[in-house]
């Protein structure tokens, strides 16, 4: 409890003690504060010894401030006695002066020589006491404390009223009419009350409403290309950016292969020795085709004949051989020039720039196209405790089942779509979590500058439910994971 202002310092208006000052100086302090400030006061004014101030209710009275303390020990005995000299003048209703003990006390021996205990109403024309004020002095004084009170009692009393007024509005601000209402019902009322309120709970948690299961996922377009390495080699250039748009037949990157290049050269010279050699036996023959040439004896002449001809069949199969694997090298090593298939955006990882001047693996990743006027969908990562909500929705009326989603990144961007795919696989998602994949297409276009792989959450309308299934559904599935 803080301190009130100083007893000491004067009021504005000299020595005359006033309810305006009381309310002035203590205006934004609590009521309890307030009546610390009040027995203060009036401790300085009578004099007293000691002051205190107690509100009563019932017949109850309940200790709020004295003048010697500002923490009070409401078990301590000091506290009960002035509580039963409290509930004493309520019944009473006068003024109560004595110079011992007139009730039972815990503690006998007080050492107080008197005690004035005066009735505070904050209704004049009533006949409840709101509070009660006790004066106590430990020492003789020249005067009795029932004539030093009458010198006062006109400015504290009205100050009293204001403090025990505000005491009982703050106490009467919790509702009291409901309470009084149960207490003076009978037993067959209060009965028909609990048993109305439990039957309109019941109703209430059986009117069925949507069903929604909340998901999160991610956004992917509805047509996309992966771009791979043709071939193992070393990633000389990337002629692209993440985002640019590419048009069909548009340079994407170059790679080089030693082993090819050395290759297409080995494979050029072969064939270029195979042609030398089928082109000198076709001038061998013909030169002894030629009038003049000297002619060997017949025998000779068909061997030699038969000779060349073999060896020409196998040059001419040998230089198609390797016409064959030069021209499959070449398509290779057109390959390495990696080019845009379709019209579309790429989309490149930020650490696939490192990989200029490295050896990249045949088959290995490199970037993707997509097609932005092909759509998008929403693959989900449903957990795999909602499957069941899912299937059993989409059993009945698939239709029904309809997403309604937003970006995170961006959460005024909202789109909706119909489920399209279930997977028939569990997979643990990127946090860990057994999840199962749905795929959504999205209904309408979404902004240009969307990303993809964007986070996209929201809601699937899987069917109705009764209320209280989805107020309650993780202790029914709590207690459903253990057979209940």
């Amino acid at each position: 409890m803080s301190r009130s202002p100083n007893p000491d310092t004067p009021p504005p208006n000299g020595e005359s003690f006033t309810l305006a000052w009381l309310r002035c100086t203590n205006r934004l302090a609590d009521p309890d504060t307030r009546a610390q400030s009040l027995c203060d006061e009036a401790a300085r004014r009578v004099p007293a010894d000691r002051v205190s101030f107690l509100t009563t209710q019932a017949s109850t009275a309940t200790l709020i401030a004295t003048s010697t303390t500002t923490t009070i020990d409401r078990r301590s005995a000091e506290a009960a006695w002035l509580r039963e000299l409290a509930e004493e003048v309520c019944r009473r209703g006068t003024d109560f002066c004595t110079d011992q003990h007139p009730i039972d006390c815990p503690a006998p021996s007080l050492g107080t020589s008197q005690t004035l205990a005066i009735p505070i109403r904050c209704n004049d024309s009533g006949d409840e006491v709101d509070a009660v004020i006790v004066l106590q002095q430990y020492t003789q004084q020249h005067q009795p404390l029932t004539a030093l009170w009458d010198d006062v009692h006109l400015e504290i009393a009205a100050a009293a009223q204001d403090v025990a007024a505000t005491l009982r509005s703050r106490a009467a601000r919790s509702p009291r009419a409901g309470t009084a209402w149960w207490q003076q019902a009978t037993r067959w009322q209060r009965l028909a009350l609990i048993a109305s309120f439990c039957l309109a709970l019941l109703l209430l948690l059986n009117v069925p409403i949507t069903f929604r299961l909340p998901v999160q996922g991610q956004l992917e377009p509805a047509h996309s290309w992966g771009i791979f390495a043709p071939a193992a080699g070393t990633l000389l250039r990337l002629h692209v950016e993440d985002g640019q748009r590419v048009t069909s037949g548009y340079v994407l990157a170059e790679l080089s292969n030693v082993d090819i290049e050395l290759q297409q050269e080995r494979l050029s010279g072969e064939l270029a020795a195979a042609e030398t050699e089928l082109a000198s036996l076709r001038l061998r023959q013909s030169e002894r085709a030629t009038p003049g040439a000297a002619n060997p004896s017949p025998a000779n002449r068909s061997i030699d004949t038969s000779s060349a001809r073999a060896r020409q069949m196998v040059l001419r199969a040998r230089i198609d051989s390797l016409q064959q694997q030069n021209d499959l090298l070449y398509e290779v090593s057109q390959s390495l020039t990696i080019r845009a298939p379709v019209d579309g955006r790429v989309v490149l990882r930020d650490q696939q720039s490192d990989l200029v001047g490295q050896t990249v693996s045949q088959s290995q990743w490199l970037m993707r196209i997509v097609d932005p006027a092909g759509g998008y969908h929403a693959i989900i990562d449903l957990p795999e405790k909602d499957d069941a909500y899912l299937r059993q929705a989409l059993g009945t009326d698939p239709g029904t089942v309809i997403g309604s989603f937003r970006l995170l990144a961006s959460p005024d961007v909202h789109f909706s779509g119909q489920v399209a795919d279930v997977a028939d696989s569990v997979q643990w998602n990127e946090r860990g979590k057994a999840a199962i994949q749905v795929t959504v297409p999205i209904d309408g276009s979404l902004p240009d500058d969307v990303h993809v792989g964007a986070t996209v959450a929201g809601t699937m309308d899987v069917g109705q439910r009764s209320l209280g299934f989805v107020w309650f559904r993780p202790i029914i599935e709590f207690f459903r994971s253990y057979g209940w």
